[in-house]
């Protein structure tokens, strides 16, 4: 065999090593770690931000990603030429696209030094996107359909995995809530803080993933490659397949994300619309599990409401006994609230205080505490003092206003100072803030900045800074409290028009549609496997549609993605 060949075959076998072993061991990197935000960035986060595992992880990928581009290039350099087709010339002109507009973006971003490796908490930055990039490149160019079978096996030990993990931790708590593992996970200067870590979680199960929104995407991308192979092998490892498919569903169904268990629900019924021509219908073992996944899928339609509602404390949505408001502003020390039986006038001067300036308003007062009936069930509860005025609507905690330098000023988020409180920039449709638990407010009220990104975004990892934080009354119909910070966009979609521009949006568009577009058209042609595979893009993609992108799954869908390429156009060059 020719030096050259010999060189590619070594290069070929050690970049699906890199890959296979990155598959089966990726979820598993996790170790604690702490940043101090740039003093900007402290009115968004705080002292300091707890990172999920993410940091570590997305140092892993990047090293992992470099080697692999290395090899690449020894490839290239050393070598047989071979003539590259039409279509991978097309492929590699978007991938190019797409980075270099993701680039640009990030250096031309008032963020830029956040931008290279993302977010405090995400770490979704340039780096990890330029990985992506390369994941995908090295499965297009180096996986085939011989290598099909590996695959499934990594996927089916992967499965089962995650799957009894995330059925152990929902019946028997976190490993995270005990201090001894935690300790494990941290370094010796963070000892303290990762002892007193608390899962925020409950009995929802998300291992090292650090949310469990993430850990039912990586359900979602892992399950119909797992129910594929419950078609591709016979015998015991069919049922071993089906074992993880039904753990990892029932994961999936724990982690309480109503959004990825409807868009499981319609993944199964994909499945069995894409895959029915393979085997009969009825009496198959693998229909029946289907079937039997279906049934459990169904049953999130018990808790309707959890799709149109506001992320609010029980206490008082319960009794509903909050304030509802349409506006409340702040101009030159005079706060005029504005609501449902709500019109209340309060100013600032230097002899009284803070004054009611509302004549007729009935209220009882004791002390400085003033009690103002709303209606037979809700009431407005005031605290004025000299220097301070608490206003308490019956949300979470009272919004808090603060007298400095004869100036009256709205204590926000982490206690910073704001001389008048941001108005929303989109209005008239406020009923739909609460859509998906909250995202509808932040999907609207990011409408505004596309207009900025018509070329280029405004920097990966910009969205909390240019986003209106500490909009008061759209935070409390949402969320019920006004002191948290939108961090994320919760659409992968408007995450990378904002982040990178809409030009990147639309090739990001064109790279997913050409698999759908062959899956729909050939399906019947083509292996279970490739069928499972490209059905779990699909389903990461539809899964964007309400969450971010993560660096803790997003290397998956990007290899599933360069793998179905290359047997797709495998395919189209035989046909």
């Amino acid at each position: 065999m020719h030096q050259s060949e010999m060189l590619s075959k070594r290069v070929k076998q050690v970049i699906q090593f890199l890959l296979i072993s990155l598959m089966l061991f990726y979820p598993w990197i996790v170790y604690f770690h702490l940043d101090r935000p740039a003093e900007w960035a402290k009115p968004y986060y705080g002292e300091q931000v707890l990172d999920y595992f993410v940091y570590n992880r997305e140092l892993i990928l990047l090293g992992i990603s470099m080697v692999i581009i290395i090899l690449m290039l020894l490839d290239w350099a050393w070598g047989i030429p071979k003539p590259c087709a039409k279509k991978t010339k097309w492929l590699l002109g978007l991938l190019v696209a797409y980075g270099l507009l993701s680039f640009l973006s990030c250096f031309f971003s008032e963020y830029k030094s956040i931008s290279w490796l993302g977010l405090y908490q995400e770490r979704e930055g340039f780096y990890a996107i330029i990985c992506y990039l390369i994941l995908f490149w090295a499965a297009f160019k180096y996986f085939d359909q011989n290598d099909l079978s590996r695959i499934a096996i990594v996927i089916v030990i992967l499965g089962l995995i995650l799957g009894l993990a995330g059925t152990l931790e929902h019946f028997c708590g976190s490993l995270l809530e005990h201090v001894w593992f935690v300790q494990l996970l941290t370094p010796t200067k963070y000892a303290e803080l990762g002892g007193s870590f608390m899962s925020p979680f409950g009995a929802r199960p998300y291992l090292g993933f650090g949310n469990p929104n993430i850990l039912a995407a990586m359900c979602l991308i892992l399950l119909p490659p797992l129910l594929a192979c419950g078609y591709y092998w016979n015998g015991w490892k069919k049922y071993v397949s089906w074992t993880s498919s039904f753990l990892l569903g029932f994961t999936c169904y724990a982690t309480g994300s109503t959004g990825a268990i409807y868009i499981l629900m319609v993944i199964l019924i994909i499945m069995i619309g894409f895959t029915h021509h393979k085997k009969k219908l009825i009496g198959q073992v693998g229909y029946i599990g289907m079937g039997f996944g279906l049934l459990i899928c169904l049953s999130i339609f018990l808790r309707p409401n959890q799709l149109y509602s506001p992320l609010v404390n029980s206490h008082y949505t319960s009794s509903q006994q909050v304030v509802h408001l349409d506006s409340i502003q702040l101009t030159s020390n005079t706060l005029d609230v504005k609501g449902e039986g709500v019109d209340l006038l309060i100013t600032w001067n230097q002899e009284k205080g803070f004054v009611i300036e509302n004549t007729d308003l009935a209220y009882t007062r004791n002390g400085e505490v003033y009690l103002i009936p709303v209606n037979k069930t809700r009431s407005i509860q005031l605290t004025m003092g000299d220097q301070q005025l608490y206003l308490d609507l019956g949300y979470e905690s009272p919004l808090r206003f603060t007298v400095q330098n004869d100036k009256v000023y709205y204590v926000g988020l982490y206690g910073y100072l704001y001389e008048n409180i941001p108005q929303p920039e989109v209005k008239g449709m406020e009923n739909i803030y609460s859509i998906l638990t909250g995202r509808g407010y932040t999907w609207i009220q990011s409408l505004p900045r596309l207009s900025k990104c018509l070329l280029l975004g405004q920097g990966i990892g910009s969205f909390p800074f240019e986003f209106k934080q500490n909009e008061v009354v759209g935070l409390l119909k949402t969320h019920g409290s006004a002191n948290l910070m939108v961090e994320k966009a919760h659409n992968w979609y408007l995450q990378v028009a904002l982040n990178t521009g809409i030009p990147s949006l639309m090739i990001l568009f064109c790279l997913f549609g050409w698999p759908f577009w062959q899956l729909a058209r050939h399906y019947q042609q083509l292996p279970v496997l490739l069928i499972g595979i490209s059905v779990s893009l699909l389903a990461y993609a539809a899964y964007g549609l309400i969450n971010d992108s993560s660096v803790m799954v997003s290397p998956y869908f990007w290899i599933w993605l360069g793998l179905a390429y290359k047997l797709y156009v495998i395919r189209s060059s035989s046909v």
